[in-house]
């Protein structure tokens, strides 16, 4: 099928759909997208692994956003026919999955009729987004082959991108509105939803990220494990009871394992006079940590959110561990 490139009086979008495109492109800018000629390629990207991954894991809330979409015509009901097909075909032509479906989304749009001379480039972004977001919903409840194949793609992706591409989901139950700043969400992200867990380290990371922000490299290493380090051991002295839960929430074998963290990494990286050095500590745990990327991470400057919230949380852990009192680990 060939889609038309003509010109349209469009309606405005409504409030609801603007503040969900927008709330990924800031997302995305927050996780270090450059805002340049392949920006609105890759937001609707973006859009189309949410509208995916969403339709996956909660259906119920795919089809709600599906209607809003489908309500205000993003995109015209025609451009779907054949949808699932071309992004079949867009996969068997390149190797690479997520450039595959880049080029695939970039030439929709070229056709698209939403795509008028006239249109401003903040309007051609948020219907981008849409409209990626529209096909990846589509396409997931034609194919569920093709959207395991996306989500199969999706978890080998860095630990920013695939978190990026889960937003729509945990903003499924508050009205599809983020339920923290992007860092802070996605520290949240890592953690069991409703655990105690997330929601001291969320109180603790939303504490520090004004501060973090105000520097010339927010996302330093050295600052968040400091940060975590002082973190920790003020939680056990401000907040005994709240520790006592903490530790009995993660459980025996949780604890065993950070405590032998704290013997291998921080003492084992403590000065000849017994002083702590725990950036020296945290770039040992990442050096002796079985995923190998941490440390590629570190050395190329790759993914910083993800090493400041590792660190942060490796040292929190040390700091609670090196406190008085010292939880007993039974081995």
């Amino acid at each position: 099928m060939k889609i038309k490139n003509v010109a349209s009086r469009r309606p405005s979008l409504s409030t609801e759909l603007i503040q969900i495109a927008d709330n990924l492109a800031h997302f995305a800018v927050e996780f270090g997208f450059i805002v340049n000629e392949h920006f609105s390629h890759d937001l609707a990207t973006i859009g189309f692994a949410n509208g995916v991954r969403l339709r996956i894991h909660a259906p119920s809330e795919a089809a709600k956003l599906e209607a809003l979409l489908a309500a205000e015509s993003i995109p015209a009901e025609e451009e779907l026919v054949g949808l699932t097909a071309g992004v079949i075909a867009a996969f068997s032509a390149d190797a690479d999955l997520e450039v595959g479906i880049n080029r695939f989304l970039r030439e929709r749009w070229r056709l698209s009729a939403d795509r008028a001379p006239t249109i401003e480039l903040r309007e051609e972004l948020l219907r981008r987004i849409l409209h990626g977001i529209r096909f990846g919903l589509f396409v997931a409840k034609e194919s569920l082959e093709t959207a395991q194949k996306i989500e199969e793609h999706a978890t080998t992706l860095g630990c920013g991108n695939r978190f990026l591409s889960l937003l729509l989901y945990y903003w499924r139950d508050n009205g599809w509105e983020p339920n923290a700043v992007p860092f802070v969400e996605f520290t949240a992200s890592c953690y069991e939803p409703g655990s105690m867990q997330q929601r001291m380290i969320r109180y603790a990371v939303s504490e520090i990220l004004p501060f973090a922000k105000a520097l010339k490299e927010p996302w330093r290493l050295s600052f968040w494990a400091e940060m975590g380090w002082s973190g920790g051991r003020g939680f056990v002295r401000n907040n005994p009871k709240e520790c006592a839960a903490l530790l009995e929430e993660v459980g025996r074998e949780t604890l065993q394992v950070r405590h032998a963290f704290y013997q291998q990494h921080l003492l084992g990286t403590a000065r000849s006079d017994g002083e702590i050095q725990i950036e020296r500590a945290t770039l040992k745990y990442f050096g002796d940590h079985p995923d190998a990327d941490l440390a590629r991470c570190y050395c190329t400057g790759r993914e910083p959110r993800r090493l400041a919230r590792l660190g942060f949380d490796f040292a929190f852990w040390m700091g609670i561990f090196s406190s008085h009192p010292v939880p007993i680990i039974e081995h």
